[in-house]
């Protein structure tokens, strides 16, 4: 090697020197001149001395040499370098990706094409080969005189020729039947659920309005039973409603018996309470709020515990009718005291069941005094005393009468003494 600025090519007097030290002289009209005498490079075939990333001999593409001038299209393949259409598939047909079409722009992938069985016979299959390059007038990657339908997008196959795809048409072996209506019309014997839901109106109605409200519509079997739980629960319905008609009329009597039988209990029950409250205070209440025992006493309204037995008052003095006991009797049954006391057998119930006031208070209605307010105790405490009870009259030799007490005997028990001396 010769020294530095001495010549590196001392056999080739038409290089002298390399500056970038990639073997290629700089003198570009020289032998094997550099093309880029500043850049370390090993491009061959389109440039000298140039950068070549993937070492096919054709160098990368720069600002002053672009693909068109000769420069790899493909800087990373090294199979592939030109591509004369632009259309991004090399022209080497050995190389990756070939361009079947290199002189005419494409951007299929895929062709269908026939090719012969692989038993031998002439029996032609139809498969998918790769073309690129071509033309590909819908866009669906195959070739269009690779595909059968070059202007439908959705499908490169039709086997009946029938110009609907193979996902498209319902049988494409038969050109006769396109969609599933045309075969269950061709094909009556076809009783499977789908010729059974186009062959039924109504239910084609059905998904036609589903579809125009953007909802799916059921299957035809699961549509049908819905339509028959639908029916039977109208039906059920109706019997429903006939039958209640029918059975009405007894109903109401029924009710109307019903409410009578209650009306009435509720009357007798009324009724012994009421009789339950005269047998035990002699009357169930007492109007206007008048609660004076002495008044029902005098007024001969009282029971027994009010009246005491008293007919007249003129016994009620201290003076007491002289006894005339007559011994006659003595096997007689004594009176019990009560005989000559109108008990009102004969009162007219319907005022003394009568229908307790509202204003009856709970004392009223159970036969006790009623509540005295301070008012009532002064005006008692300022009336003038009552007068003391005379002294009792001697008891008959029996004690007292049935049903009497010492009280009712010191005031009453002189008139029944008399009462029965004339008896």
């Amino acid at each position: 090697m010769n020294k530095e600025g001495g010549d590196r090519y001392p056999s080739d007097s038409t290089q002298w020197a390399d500056s970038d030290f990639d073997g290629f002289g700089d003198n570009k009209d020289g032998t094997e001149g550099d093309d880029c005498p500043d850049q370390n490079g090993f491009s061959t075939i389109d440039r000298t001395g140039c950068k070549d990333t993937d070492g096919d001999g054709y160098s990368d593409p720069s600002e002053d040499w672009s693909v068109a001038d000769g420069a790899d299209f493909s800087i990373n393949d090294d199979s592939q370098w030109s591509d004369t259409d632009g259309d991004g598939y090399g022209d080497n047909l050995q190389g990756n990706d070939p361009d079947a079409c290199p002189l005419e722009w494409g951007n299929s992938t895929s062709a269908y094409i026939p090719e012969i069985a692989s038993d031998g016979s002439l029996e032609l299959n139809f498969v998918v080969t790769e073309k690129f390059g071509c033309i590909d007038t819908d866009g669906d990657g195959f070739y269009d005189f690779a595909d059968d339908l070059p202007e439908d997008s959705r499908d490169y196959i039709d086997s009946d020729g029938d110009s609907v795809g193979a996902s498209q048409d319902y049988n494409d072996s038969n050109r006769l039947v396109q969609t599933v209506f045309d075969h269950c019309e061709l094909i009556v014997t076809d009783v499977t659920e789908t010729c059974q839901g186009v062959r039924d109106a109504d239910y084609q109605n059905y998904v036609t309005d589903k579809e125009a409200k953007g909802e799916t519509a059921k299957q035809y079997f699961a549509w049908v039973k819905s339509q028959e739980e639908a029916e039977a629960e109208e039906s059920s319905s109706d019997q429903y409603l006939s039958t209640a008609k029918e059975i009405a009329p007894f109903l109401g009597g029924g009710f109307a018996a019903i409410v009578a039988v209650l009306l009435i209990y509720a009357a007798i029950g009324s009724a012994r309470r009421r009789k339950a409250l005269v047998k035990t205070y002699g009357v169930p209440f007492v109007p206007d709020g008048e609660n004076s025992a002495e008044a029902e006493a005098l007024g001969g309204k009282a029971g027994l515990s009010g009246s005491g037995g008293v007919d007249s008052d003129k016994y009620w003095d201290d003076d007491v009718a002289p006894m005339e006991m007559d011994t006659s009797n003595d096997e007689a049954e004594i009176d019990s005291g009560f005989g000559d006391i109108d008990i009102k057998g004969d009162m007219d119930m319907s005022e003394s069941t009568g229908v307790m006031e509202e204003s009856a208070s709970l004392e009223e209605l159970a036969g006790l005094p009623a509540q005295t307010t301070a008012d009532e105790v002064s005006q008692v405490n300022e009336a003038p005393a009552q007068q003391a009870p005379p002294e009792a009259p001697p008891l008959p030799a029996e004690g007292l009468p049935d049903g009497w007490t010492m009280d009712q005997w010191k005031w009453y028990g002189a008139e029944w003494l008399a009462k029965q001396g004339s008896d």
